[in-house]
This record gives C-alpha cells, structure tokens and sequence, in this order.
C-alpha cells in the first residue's frame, strides 16, 4: 500500500470512532437532559396543582369560615339569653318566701283595711 492512500484511511478510521462516539455522547446528553429537566419541573409541575387546588377550594373555605363565626356569634347570644333566662327562673323560685309574705301581708291589710272601714260606720252610725 502506498503511505498516501494509508492515511486518508487513518483518518477516516477516526473519523468514524469519533462519530460513534458523538451519537453516543448525544444520546447521553439528551437523555440526562430530559431527565434534569423532568426533574426540574417536577416540583414546579407539583406546585402548580397545589396552586390550582387553592384558587378552587380557597373561596369555598372562606365562605364556610365565614358562616361558621355567624353561626358561632348567634350561639353565643342564644347561651347568653339561656345563662339569662336561667338566672331569672332561679331568683323567682329564691324568691317564693317573699311572695309569701307579700300574700300574708295583703291578707293582713284587706283585714285591718275591712276592720278600718267596718269602725267608720259603725261610728257614723253612733253619731
């Protein structure tokens, strides 16, 4: 063989380990590419839907707070009203020995009242 034509052969001998070797550089890169960029955007992806999942359910969330402290004030004012009334029914059953002795008294002021009036005509009469 001539020293000419042996080396365009060289060459071409590396030329094609060399593109080999370039796919598979390639095929590597693209492949560590595609899973740095899946990677990447996987938590992006994942905040994403939690993102969408607030902005749905956020309004709904609120409006049931928001009833909730309505419902929750009403409440309160219905135990204060019963804490209330509650209060009120005890003092009058404390109080029935008053009305005893108011209804004792009365009785004794429509007697004396009676006792009073029966003097006055007996007296007019005796006049």
């Amino acid at each position: 063989m001539h020293s000419s034509s042996i080396q365009p052969m060289a060459a071409s001998m590396q030329h094609r380990p060399e593109r080999e070797l370039d796919l598979k550089v390639k095929r590597a890169s693209v492949g560590v590419n595609e899973t740095v960029h899946m990677i990447a955007n996987e938590p992006s992806l994942g905040l994403y839907r939690i993102q969408q999942h607030v902005k749905k359910t956020l309004p709904r969330v609120v409006n049931a707070s928001n009833d909730m402290k309505k419902t929750n004030d009403q409440i309160k004012g219905l135990v204060y009203d019963a804490n209330y009334a509650t209060d009120a029914i005890g003092s009058i059953i404390n109080s029935s020995e008053a009305f005893s002795n108011i209804e004792k008294l009365l009785r004794e002021s429509t007697s004396n009242a009676a006792i009073v009036k029966m003097k006055k005509s007996t007296s007019a009469h005796v006049l």
